[in-house]
């Protein structure tokens, strides 16, 4: 998936304005080691939790989640929506694929 951002965000001098987010790579050992991370903070994975979307976006994007905090509120509400709407199998793309 390409998301493109409605302002571009600033990382190291470099404008970024789209995330390539590949949902479809992500395994089970990605989100253990979310929920790993998220334990050491005293929190657990949660597919509802945004700070578990925004360390999923982080893991497939490769920008840390403080450069992806810089994300319009609108931009950063869209991406971890979606990517909750692909864990719960609900995004149109897993719909097509399960409904043949």
């Amino acid at each position: 998936m390409n998301f493109k951002l409605t302002k571009p965000i600033d990382i190291d001098g470099k404008l970024i304005d789209s995330l390539e987010l590949n949902l479809e790579n992500l395994t089970g050992r990605d989100i253990l080691a979310i929920d790993k991370e998220l334990r050491s903070r005293n929190s657990q994975f949660s597919v509802y939790d945004i700070e578990s979307q925004l360390l999923i976006v982080s893991r497939l994007s490769g920008i840390i989640p403080d450069e992806l905090e810089k994300m319009q509120a609108p931009d950063f509400l869209e991406i971890t929506s979606k990517v909750t709407l692909f864990l719960l199998n609900m995004d149109s793309k897993a719909r097509e694929k399960s409904e043949k």
